[in-house]
């Protein structure tokens, strides 16, 4: 009896550690089913108040999803990794022997980015080049992407360091959730799931973003 009972109680912690019961309540996560709980939670995260920092963040993953599925790009989240020790290279993206340098900023539409931000970009994008053996042959672009306001002068001065000035607006809702194929099989990530921000989506080996879990788990995948 005395096994039954840990048996039990095991199962109910590991339950508890589902960060989706943080979204939707334990009453909800007890009643729903487990495709109806995750996209439930799914909502309420992605309906949220974000702190500014936070609307950064997902900025960033935004831009790693628009150059993961718009082209093919191999994406290291450099931003999110590493935070304020990013050295201004939010993202790396990689494809053949190109290698895309990208700085994001995604603020208030009234805030305007000035020459300072375009140098920082230019210097971290040489930095990079300097410090990596193994790059010295890739043609390293220079990419600004933004929202907001841009100076005149800072303009200039992208054209003249050959940096690509990119508006890329953010939607308000686009798919989270990480198909993913490893070694350990084909499996999901909510973006409130551990390892979430670890994990590359690549076309190539059938790997997809989706909006809704019932979708992942026609195509064969199961939650991490």
């Amino acid at each position: 009896m005395a096994k039954i009972k840990f048996r039990l109680n095991t199962i109910s912690n590991q339950k508890l550690r589902d960060p989706v019961i943080k979204y939707i309540g334990a009453n909800n996560y007890k009643k729903l089913s487990k495709e109806e709980g995750e996209l439930k939670a799914l909502n309420v995260y992605q309906k949220r108040k974000l702190t500014k920092r936070e609307i950064g963040l997902k900025y960033e993953r935004y831009l790693q999803f628009y150059f993961e599925t718009k082209g093919n790009w191999d994406v290291y989240n450099n931003g999110i990794r590493k935070g304020y020790k990013d050295l201004g290279r939010d993202l790396i993206c990689i494809k053949n022997n190109t290698v895309r340098i990208i700085q994001a900023k995604y603020w208030s539409v009234s805030k305007k980015i000035y020459s300072k931000h375009i140098h920082q970009l230019h210097g971290s994008a040489a930095s990079y080049k300097y410090c990596k053996n193994n790059f010295q042959d890739y043609n390293i672009q220079k990419y600004f992407c933004f929202r907001n306001q841009i100076d005149e002068e800072a303009k200039k001065q992208a054209k003249y360091l050959d940096i690509k000035l990119k508006k890329i607006e953010m939607p308000k809702l686009y798919p989270m959730i990480k198909c993913n194929i490893s070694k350990r099989g084909k499996k999901y990530f909510l973006p409130f799931d551990s390892y979430y921000d670890q994990v590359k989506i690549s076309k190539d080996k059938g790997e997809f973003y989706c909006s809704e879990p019932i979708q992942a788990i026609k195509s064969g995948f199961i939650r991490s």
